[in-house]
């Protein structure tokens, strides 16, 4: 069960630390043994609460912000001459579940710390705003910035009483834009071909607000640059009565985006991109031309019961003209669903005069499961993963494996698993290597069971 809450997050984190084991691990050691006992005796005596705590840094929670940057100013007075330490605190929203917390408000806690140096303590204007009035509290300004991640930017404050370290402005690195993560580019690589594979962003479409083609529009295209077989899918329209069917109309398009992404003459624009045309009044001959394709396909689902209607119309966007229009209606199966997908990629591919090569039409036929449940369960858990923050990862994680239980032999489903694993450890606070250790696990998996469906979707 969750509860949520508004609590000060502190992380801490022992500069160095890596260097430190690797040219004295006797040393380090001892020094992060002196590191776990002072935190689980400071966050006890200031009323907080030690979530999670490893060799060179820790996760707490405190009621109170004043509590909290009490327990900082504490620890780094006892720690100051023994471990080089740096401390982030915000206050902000959680939800805590399982041990767990999550929340922009952690996100942010995090980056505040990546800024500090060795025997800092930094804080958001959140806390700041909660300490101004205490004496005990001394603070300087260190400016406005950006954080990776975060909408808007943030005043950050350094403890200023005496002792305390103040970064300098060359010395203020950590989680900032325009600054890249560093990741080995092995694991750079890796987690590209995941996210690529994995990441899919849904929102829904409503095309009954746009407007009729003016005269004027229809000039805006055709361009000599735009090739006459690239598309646009539009996000399907949810036609259900039930607004929860929501994750299956957009499986449903993005299954339809990666069918058609396989044939390899055939331009189709990104999901981010088609993304930026949720619920838009523009006409076809606007979207099409901030999109720079020559069609338009748009399309809604209903389900109810064990039936399922897909309805498509093919639009060429230069006149607003149908090219193509057609409604499935099947019962609702596995094997139905997929059906229907490689008909339509078919046919938009024979009036866009595009060719599929022998290999692509396998790669059209091929199922990735015939289990409704298991896939079902992977459609629910790609739209989670499109939320992006640690509460929903891990609910994504748990659907993932459980459309894996169901079929141990839906490649895709250990991809977008591996994904999930890669993702965590810059929406959490868990550990980097052993997710990124998994992720290969399951892209290896993934790969060993069907090469086929690690072809990136764009």
């Amino acid at each position: 069960m969750s509860t949520r809450r508004l609590a000060a997050i502190m992380f801490t984190d022992i500069v160095g630390y890596t260097a430190m084991m690797q040219e004295n691990e006797a040393k380090g050691m001892a020094k992060a043994q002196v590191f776990r006992q002072i935190m689980e005796t400071q966050v006890k005596a200031h009323h907080g609460e030690l979530l999670e705590i490893r060799g060179d840094g820790s996760l707490s929670v405190f009621n109170s912000a004043v509590d909290a940057v009490a327990c900082a100013k504490e620890i780094q007075e006892t720690l100051r001459e023994k471990v080089p330490l740096r401390i982030g605190i915000h206050l902000g929203d959680i939800v805590q579940k399982d041990g767990h917390i999550f929340g922009d408000a952690v996100n942010i806690a995090s980056r505040i710390e990546s800024m500090g140096v060795a025997g800092a303590v930094l804080v958001s204007s959140n806390v700041r705003n909660q300490i101004k009035n205490k004496p005990e509290f001394e603070l300087n300004s260190l400016g406005r910035f950006s954080f990776k991640n975060v909408e808007e930017e943030m005043s950050v404050y350094a403890l200023a009483n005496k002792g305390f370290t103040i970064p300098r402005k060359d010395e203020i690195k950590g989680k900032l834009n325009p600054a890249k993560t560093r990741v080995s580019l092995q694991w750079m690589i890796g987690l590209v071909t995941l996210l690529l594979i994995g990441l899919i962003s849904i929102f829904s479409f409503n095309k009954n607000k746009k407007e009729s083609i003016k005269t004027e529009d229809q000039q805006l295209l055709l361009h000599d640059s735009i090739l006459p077989n690239s598309i646009a899918i539009l996000p399907f329209v949810n036609m259900s009565s039930e607004e929860e069917n929501q994750y299956f109309t957009d499986g449903i398009h993005s299954e339809l985006l990666t069918h058609l992404s396989k044939i390899g003459d055939m331009k189709v624009i990104s999901h981010t991109s088609v993304n930026a045309f949720r619920n838009t009044e523009k006409t076809s001959p606007q979207i099409a031309k901030e999109l720079k394709v020559a069609n338009l396909l748009e399309g809604s689902v209903r389900r109810a019961d064990n039936w399922v209607r897909i309805s498509v119309q093919l639009v060429r966007a230069d006149t607003d003209e149908n090219l193509w229009s057609e409604n499935y209606d099947r019962e609702l199966n596995i094997k139905n669903i997929f059906n229907i997908q490689t008909e339509i990629a078919k046919e938009i591919a024979s009036i866009l005069k595009t060719t599929i090569s022998p290999q692509q039409k396998r790669a059209l036929e091929e199922l990735p499961t015939s289990n409704l449940g298991a896939y079902e369960a992977f459609l629910k858990a790609r739209q989670l993963m499109e939320i992006r923050n640690a509460e929903s990862l891990y609910e994504a994680k748990a659907l993932f494996e459980e459309a894996i239980d169901s079929d141990p032999n839906f490649a895709i489903a250990y991809i977008h698993l591996g994904g999930v694993h890669a993702l965590l450890p810059f929406y959490s606070f868990d550990d980097q290597e052993s997710h990124f250790q998994i992720a290969r696990e399951y892209l290896n998996q993934g790969m060993a069971i069907n090469p086929i469906w690690l072809k990136p979707t764009p």
